[in-house]
């Protein structure tokens, strides 16, 4: 495995990181806390102009057909930044849904508007709750409620697993926003100000064509878990990155006792183990969306990527806090939102347990 960048991808990471920490600044950020979809329509026009939300969606979809890497590239830059919005959950998993279970004719309807950027996606993956589907004519009926609904309020489109009553199977659903019966609840107040909620499902009524391979999708779903947890990996680790750079940049600022902090040897440690947490984690992190890009079973490259990404990026955080003093802590500062992030991040796609578990069971341990 050659972790080299090209020269393409090369121009794309330093393309997004001249816009994104141009565009997205600290008070951005903070400005889009309490905004219905984290991002500003401008800002978000433009990122679907730089083909962004269509990065791994085919040509005839009017995208850019690039892969996974490419794709990490773009997410550990947004992560570098702290980035808002619904970017994650829609050119991300969103898409991926459509590509890995939808057929022709529904790709051919959903993944172009997303690729765009006029529609945003939804995928639910998470929720401790589920919906049962029932035939109803040519069509179904689905009942229930959902919990951990990304974009709840703001999505055009929810792709969603349901129950089937009679075999217990378990199918995918793509909702658009509207559907009778389908009512959207209020965005939850998160750590990291994300836009999670809850989606209600009263009977609503949808068509045939609404149902994402007809067959049981738990292959499809566990895919798209192991596709969102490598890249939150590799998000979380541009966070950590960015925070890395801060701290070194402050160590040399701060004085005390008439000197800069940076060169006491307790502060130049803390600097050091971070270096090697984003080292680390940053390693696994591109091979899992190496191994991702490649097919087959990434279940033990993703697994090592999100436990050790959510290690590294929570203890670089906390030693950026110890080497910060209170300034860290406080909301004018950009190192709150690094570590909010880094703890939602940690949560999302299955925690340190979950992986762990994973993994060890692959190894028969």
């Amino acid at each position: 495995m050659d972790f080299g960048l090209t020269e393409e991808q090369k121009l794309i990471r330093d393309g997004a990181r001249q816009f994104l920490r141009t565009t997205a600044t600290g008070a951005y950020v903070r400005e889009m806390s309490a905004h219905p979809t984290g991002c500003r329509p401008d800002v978000w026009r433009q990122i679907a102009d730089l083909g962004w939300t269509g990065l791994i969606a085919e040509e005839r979809h009017g995208g850019a057909a690039l892969g996974m890497i490419e794709l990490a590239i773009v997410i550990e830059e947004m992560g570098a930044v702290a980035f808002p919005g619904p970017f994650f959950s829609s050119a991300v998993v969103g898409l991926s849904a459509l590509k890995l279970g939808g057929n022709r004719e529904q790709q051919d309807a959903h993944i172009p508007p997303i690729a765009e950027g006029a529609r945003i996606a939804s995928v639910v993956l998470e929720s401790t709750e589920m919906v049962s589907a029932s035939r109803a004519g040519s069509g179904w009926s689905l009942k229930g409620r959902l919990d951990y609904v990304p974009e709840v309020t703001s999505a055009d489109l929810y792709v969603l697993p349901a129950v089937e009553s009679r075999s217990g199977k378990t199918l995918l659903f793509a909702i658009p926003r509207g559907t009778d019966g389908l009512a959207a609840g209020k965005r939850w107040d998160t750590v990291s100000h994300d836009r999670l909620g809850e989606l209600a499902l009263d009977g609503a009524m949808v068509g045939a064509d609404c149902l994402l391979n007809g067959d049981d999708a738990s292959t499809v779903l566990g895919r798209l878990r192991l596709v969102g947890a490598g890249l939150k990996a590799v998000e979380m680790i541009g966070g950590a990155g960015r925070v890395l750079e801060m701290t070194v940049e402050y160590a040399g600022k701060r004085e005390q006792f008439g000197r800069p902090i940076g060169s006491f040897q307790a502060v130049q440690h803390m600097i050091a183990e971070m270096a090697i947490q984003v080292s680390s984690a940053r390693h696994l992190a591109y091979r899992a969306a190496w191994q991702l890009e490649r097919g087959g079973d990434a279940g033990n490259a993703v697994g090592l990527a999100k436990l050790r990404a959510n290690e590294a990026a929570v203890r670089v955080c906390e030693l950026a806090h110890q080497c910060h003093g209170a300034i860290g802590f406080t909301q004018e500062h950009d190192l709150q939102l690094y570590t909010r992030s880094a703890m939602a991040g940690r949560a999302s796609f299955g925690d340190s347990r979950a992986h762990r578990d994973a993994v060890l069971a692959t190894l028969g341990l």
